[in-house]
């Protein structure tokens, strides 16, 4: 089941709706669901979806408002808990005078960093 989400994913991730909804509706036998909605043109597919979050996890936040409260437009935080059902998740954030704050931040602000990070526990 999982490979069939990723086969989904993977062309919403790269911009591609119209690939994503071709193989929706092969997984589908050429018929939507009932109360299937499609989202619109400016859903963001790069954000995290709460089941690909796992705690311990490195993330990017881009979020407009880090620039008026830590000075950013993103920070790179440890997720340390995730509450499913309001699809929030607690991080960790350290700054540059290595102080740590814990923030409940929508996942859906939450991305993978541009390369892996292996980043010490301070």
């Amino acid at each position: 089941m999982e490979f069939a989400f990723e086969q989904l994913r993977f062309p919403l991730r790269h911009g591609d709706q119209n690939k994503a909804l071709e193989e929706a509706l092969i997984m589908c036998e050429k018929n939507m669901p009932k109360g299937c909605v499609i989202p619109d043109n400016s859903y963001d597919w790069s954000a995290k979806m709460p089941e690909e979050c796992i705690v311990g996890s490195w993330f990017l936040v881009k979020i407009p408002e880090l620039k008026s409260v830590f000075g950013v437009d993103e920070i790179v935080v440890m997720l340390k808990a995730i509450d499913l059902e309001s699809k929030i998740g607690l991080v960790e954030y350290i700054d540059i005078e290595s102080t740590r704050y814990n923030i409940w931040i929508p996942l859906k602000y939450m991305y993978d960093p541009p390369v892996p990070l292996n980043v010490p526990a301070v």
